[in-house]
C-alpha cells in the first residue's frame, strides 16, 4: 500500500491513497461539492470582519478568537486508507466536524462510520446533513450535534446564497466554542438585485443606487440564481467593475430563469422603478447584459419569446459564461471551445 501526497492541479477521483496535507484546524466540513466548498470558502473569510458582537444560545464560546476551518471534498477521499489518514490527522483534532452526503450513509459508508466512531471517542460534536432537501433518518442519528443547530446547518445549505453560507460557518464557530454572530436559515428569492458584499435578495433599489454616478446611464447585468447560490460570482462581480469604469451604473440582477414568470415579473418591475425614477429628458436605460444563455427562448416555438427588455426597447448583449479554466483561455488561440460554440451561439441562433 503506498500514500500519495496531494498536489494542486492535480485530478483526484479517489481511487489512489492520498494525503490531502492538511494541517488541523476547528471546524472540518466534508462535502461533495466544490460549488458548496467555493462558497462555504469565501464566506469562511467574511463571515469575522464584522466587529459586531451578539449573544448566542451556545454555551461556553470563546470571545474574540477566529475559528479555523478546514474543507475537503469526499469524492477525494475514496479510498480507505485516505479516510484513515485524514480522520486520525484532522477529524481527531476538530472541535466540530460538519459531513454534507448527497445520497446517504450508503454514498461514503467507511468515511461516515470512521469519523462516527472517531468524534464519539474524542467528544467532538458531528452534524451529519443531507447533500439535497430530502431529510435523512438514518444521518440524524448519527449526529451527535444537538438537533436544532444539525437542522439549522442543513436548511443553511438546502436555502443557499453567500448569506446562508455565512451564518452556516457563523453558526458552526458557535457550536465549536467561538463568538460568532448569526440569524436562522432564510429562503433566496426567485429573483432580486445583487451587489458584492450586500445581503443579497434583500437589496432595494435604493441601497443599490447608492453605488451609482449621477446622470450616467443604467446596465442591468442579468444572471442565473444559481450562481448566487453557489458563490461563483467572479464574472458577475467583473462585469460590474468593468461596467463602472465605462462610465456606467451597473444593476446586477439575479433570476430563477426568464422562463420563470415570476422572475420575469420582478425584473420588469425594476426596470419600470429605474425609468420611472430619471427625468423624460435623460437615457435611464439602453442596453442590457445578459448572462442567462438560452434566456427566455423555447425550442421550438416558431415565434420570438417576449422579455421584459421589450417594453423598454433595449438591446440586449449576450454575455458567455465559457466553461473552461481560465488559463486555458489565456493560453489558446482558437477562443471559444466547441461547446460553448454550440451552447451559446449555434443553437440559440
Amino acid at each position: 500500500m503506498h500514500l500519495l501526497a496531494a498536489q494542486p492541479g492535480e485530478i483526484i477521483d479517489g481511487t489512489e491513497a492520498i494525503d490531502l496535507g492538511q494541517t488541523a484546524g476547528d471546524i472540518v466540513i466534508l462535502c461533495a461539492s466544490d460549488t458548496d466548498m467555493a462558497a462555504l470558502s469565501i464566506a469562511a473569510s467574511l463571515v469575522f470582519k464584522s466587529d459586531k458582537k451578539s449573544p448566542t444560545n451556545i454555551p461556553n464560546v470563546r470571545p474574540n478568537v477566529r475559528p479555523t476551518v478546514r474543507l475537503a471534498n469526499t469524492t477525494h477521499l475514496g479510498h480507505n486508507m485516505s479516510v484513515d489518514v485524514y480522520v486520525e490527522n484532522i477529524v481527531a483534532k476538530a472541535k466540530l466536524v460538519i459531513v454534507r452526503l448527497l445520497g446517504g450513509r450508503a454514498y461514503w459508508k467507511y468515511g461516515v462510520d470512521e469519523i462516527a466512531a472517531t468524534c464519539a471517542e474524542n467528544n467532538i460534536p458531528v452534524a451529519f446533513i443531507p447533500g439535497d432537501d430530502q431529510a435523512d433518518a438514518e444521518l440524524s442519528r448519527l449526529s451527535t450535534a444537538r438537533a436544532s443547530d444539525t437542522h439549522a446547518l442543513w436548511q443553511y445549505m438546502v436555502q443557499g446564497g453567500p448569506l446562508n453560507a455565512k451564518n452556516f460557518i457563523a453558526r458552526a464557530s458557535a457550536l465549536a466554542g467561538f463568538d460568532a454572530e448569526f440569524s436562522e436559515p432564510r429562503p433566496l428569492v426567485s429573483a432580486g438585485l445583487y451587489w458584492p458584499g450586500l445581503d443579497n435578495g434583500e437589496i432595494s433599489l435604493d441601497e443599490l443606487k447608492q453605488n451609482w454616478a449621477a446622470g450616467m446611464a443604467v446596465t442591468p447585468v442579468v444572471f442565473y440564481r444559481a450562481l448566487l447560490l453557489s458563490g461563483d460570482l467572479s464574472p458577475v462581480d467583473n462585469m460590474i467593475d468593468a461596467l463602472m469604469h465605462a462610465g456606467l451604473n451597473p444593476m446586477p440582477v439575479f433570476v430563477a430563469s426568464l422562463k420563470d414568470p415570476v422572475s420575469a415579473a420582478i425584473l420588469g418591475e425594476l426596470l419600470d422603478q429605474v425609468e420611472d425614477g430619471f427625468e423624460q429628458s435623460e437615457m435611464a436605460l439602453g442596453a442590457v447584459v445578459n448572462m442567462t444563455a438560452f434566456g427566455a427562448a423555447k425550442p421550438g416555438a416558431g415565434v420570438r419569446a417576449q422579455t421584459p427588455f421589450d417594453k423598454h426597447n433595449m438591446v440586449v448583449l449576450q454575455a458567455i459564461l465559457a466553461s473552461e479554466p481560465i488559463e486555458n483561455w489565456r493560453s489558446n488561440t482558437r477562443g471559444l471551445s466547441p461547446r460553448d460554440i454550440a451552447m451559446h451561439a449555434a443553437l440559440p441562433e
